[in-house]
């Protein structure tokens, strides 16, 4: 049912962001997916401390995406004060506050969806991953400098795929090997193409 709600909110074109846990350094849960940040439609993100190192908290899988301050936080608390905490849901807070400096400042009439928004994360860090930073951290200042390009998701620059994919964008037109190729369509040919949006 959590994920069917998921998927539904995705196809509503909500961005869904999610911290990736806090359980990494406890050998009984390390590496292990946690929900619903490991959902398909769902942005993981992971902890990384001030010199951009990984937290040792910070969970680990194959669906975390990205990683951003999560140590040495300063929040308002229950007291009316301050205190200083850690967590991946820290984390989560800086990628949900990009995202939306980002909806705010895309040209009007446009929009982006989470896959694409990863996307264009991943190429700014050079389309690199692992499984505890996912693809990196990522600079505000990049994203709003890049975010009123075609944005697209289902592919990276030279990517090499075993199956069938769909590809999609949110501005333009594109050419498919020279020929007109709409968003979401699939690319079901074997060998080399070129893609241009």
């Amino acid at each position: 049912a959590e994920e069917s709600a998921v998927d539904y909110a995705t196809t509503k074109g909500a961005i869904l962001v999610s911290s990736a846990g806090n359980e990494a350094a406890d050998t009984r849960y390390a590496g292990m997916k946690s929900y619903p940040a490991s959902y398909n439609n769902v942005l993981s993100v992971g902890a990384v401390d001030a010199a951009g190192e990984v937290c040792s908290f910070s969970q680990y899988n194959d669906a975390v995406d990205l990683v951003a301050p999560g140590i040495g936080i300063t929040v308002a608390n229950a007291e009316g004060g301050y205190s200083t905490e850690q967590g991946t849901s820290f984390a989560t807070a800086y990628i949900s506050a990009i995202i939306t400096l980002a909806l705010a400042t895309i040209d009007s009439g446009y929009s982006f969806s989470s896959s694409q928004f990863l996307s264009l994360a991943a190429s700014l860090n050079g389309n690199t991953r692992d499984n505890k930073r996912g693809y990196g951290i990522i600079s505000a200042a990049d994203i709003l400098k890049n975010i009123n390009t075609p944005l697209f998701s289902g592919v990276t620059n030279n990517g090499v795929y075993h199956k069938n994919i769909s590809i999609s964008f949110n501005r333009g037109s594109a050419l498919l090997d020279g020929v007109p190729f709409n968003s979401g369509d699939s690319v079901i040919y074997s060998g080399k193409h070129l893609l241009e949006i």
